[in-house]
């Protein structure tokens, strides 16, 4: 792929998503990697979370990556675009480097099968590596999709038809929940804007074909998008020809996990794995921290899962 057009996809992609209710921007820099790595990801759609929202995540998460005029940035879809000459090692890089980012959706651009030059990147091998990645490092809505397709969809905008949507609703929790920490977390959520909710399990789960284990979470704030933001973004994936499993409107935020113990077990480690392959970013509040304990929660989920001690929580129950 030449610069030129690399460029020019650039430059739609950001008119894109600016059109479509996100803020857009190029060359954007991942930050607070554990221990210190930072890509650069081609285009990324944020969505600026309220005042209220970002304050409530300021109380209980230290190292949200993303942040615009004293707002958080919820990182919703990021596109990296692949060149022509790129090798199979390349495109896993740019999947991966994807992944670390945190978004929602990421999105790689490629080239079409080109006849005339078979060792070319093409989007068929670079779905064979999307897909060898998912097999070894667990699931995620992540797409492959030719650069052709892409200019299609942006240039047919304008005569998008949106469908009407339907309001997710939640189920309120089975048992009553008498833990404090819980219960202020999940006021506080609700209090700043967010959906909150105790016993939580994402619904999309249930769109895996594979038959899974759904995961509760102890507290999860959820993000409710402007309804048209997230119905033309449906739209947008329909016409690139992709079924998403994850919700598209509204999307979890923060997930937290309530340990009585104070060190690492089998079932936090597992919280941490949970957190990072399936929702995305966390925090585990446990009745006491170390150093070391820090430094591996960090390592192990890439700066993306916290500890918090209970009295570190700037709750209010």
């Amino acid at each position: 792929m030449t610069s030129t057009l690399h460029r020019k996809l650039q430059d739609e992609l950001v008119e894109l998503g600016s059109r479509l209710g996100f803020l857009a921007e190029e060359e954007c820099s991942l930050q607070h990697l554990y221990p210190g790595y930072s890509p650069r990801v081609d285009v990324v759609w944020f969505y600026p979370l309220s005042k209220d929202q970002s304050s409530a995540i300021q109380m209980v998460y230290d190292s949200w990556p993303y942040s615009s005029e004293s707002k958080l940035l919820y990182p919703y879809a990021a596109f990296e675009i692949t060149s022509l000459d790129a090798t199979s090692k390349t495109v896993m890089s740019e999947i991966w480097n994807l992944k670390l980012a945190g978004f929602r959706y990421s999105f790689n651009i490629v080239p079409s099968k080109n006849p005339e030059h078979p060792d070319y990147m093409h989007k068929e091998r670079a779905e064979r590596i999307a897909n060898t990645l998912k097999y070894f490092s667990g699931f995620d809505d992540a797409f492959v999709v030719p650069i052709e397709k892409l200019e299609q969809t942006i240039s047919s905008i304008d005569s998008w038809t949106l469908h009407s949507g339907q309001r997710v609703s939640f189920k309120n929790p089975m048992k009553n929940v008498q833990n404090d920490i819980i219960k202020g977390l999940r006021e506080l959520g609700k209090r700043c804007g967010f959906i909150s909710l105790s016993e939580y399990t994402p619904i999309w789960i249930k769109k895996v074909e594979k038959r899974v284990t759904p995961i509760r979470y102890d507290v999860a704030w959820l993000l409710e998008l402007p309804v048209n933001i997230g119905l033309q973004f449906n739209q947008f994936l329909e016409y690139l020809g992709i079924k998403q499993i994850k919700d598209t409107n509204p999307v979890e935020v923060l997930v937290f996990e309530v340990e009585s113990r104070n060190h690492l077990n089998k079932h936090s480690v597992g919280s941490i794995l949970n957190i990072t392959t399936i929702i995305g970013r966390g925090v585990i509040v446990m009745k006491d921290k170390t150093p070391d304990l820090v430094r591996t929660v960090k390592l192990m989920s890439s700066n993306k899962v916290e500890i918090k001690k209970v009295d570190e929580l700037r709750l209010y129950y």
